[in-house]
């Protein structure tokens, strides 16, 4: 059975700890973990007032009043050091995950697991990580409603490692389980988001947009290469 977003994401958490959602928006994940019994609490937090109100609602009028804590605030200053196990950080770009991360790198540090889901610009995220030292330990794929979606889990450490430029846009992880389907559907987006690229530096006659564009080439030779292979 194909597990979906919230399903996979909750999945990744490690189960019979604590934990914390940074912008919960309707609060569905931490009702969902704590009825499929992964977390004992939850705490979990959005900095708009909309949705703050909106999961203080939902909170409210669900079973689990006491086992979910709202709060109002950015980023990890909701949390005290230490505070939770896991955290679960979804729904926002992958440079904005890397803010969150890098605005108190000790305190990101004092917490033992992170699930990730960047909407956007994975690649950002991914290349904190290897240059924090943060292992990537899995790597999901998701699709849903015609959009694919990459969950991420990482653990705070401290050495620093290399990725190549396709693990980096990609995924690691999700490199090595080229054989699946939806990994191969995957590959192909990026391929034709590649030749866009390229597309749009046809006309460019710069050093640096020329080797830009050989770079890209590349990508595409690999990837169809590791296509063909499986």
């Amino acid at each position: 059975m194909v597990k979906g977003r919230i399903a996979s994401i909750a999945e990744m958490v490690i189960k019979g700890e604590t934990a914390a959602d940074i912008g919960t928006d309707h609060a569905g994940l931490a009702m969902y973990m704590l009825d499929a019994g992964i977390a004992p609490k939850m705490i979990i937090s959005d900095l708009p007032s909309g949705p703050f109100n909106r999961a203080c609602l939902a909170v409210k009028n669900s079973p689990y009043s006491d086992r979910i804590e709202v709060r109002q605030g950015n980023g990890l200053q909701i949390l005290r050091t230490g505070e939770v196990f896991n955290v679960i950080i979804a729904g926002m770009g992958g440079d904005t995950i890397a803010e969150i991360i890098n605005f108190d790198l000790n305190k990101a540090k004092s917490f033992r697991h992170y699930v990730f889901q960047p909407m956007s610009k994975p690649q950002v995220l991914r290349s904190l990580l290897s240059k924090l030292g943060w292992p990537i330990l899995d790597e999901v794929l998701v699709k849903e409603k015609k959009h694919y979606f990459v969950i991420i889990s990482a653990s705070p450490d401290n050495k620093p490692y290399s990725l190549s430029p396709l693990e980096v846009d990609i995924g690691p992880i999700i490199l090595k389980h080229s054989s699946q389907p939806l990994v191969k559907e995957y590959l192909q987006v990026h391929i034709r988001k590649y030749r866009k690229l390229i597309a749009g530096l046809e006309l460019a006659d710069s050093p640096t947009d020329s080797i830009l564009k050989s770079q890209i080439k590349n990508k595409i030779i690999r990837l169809g290469a590791i296509i063909h292979e499986n």
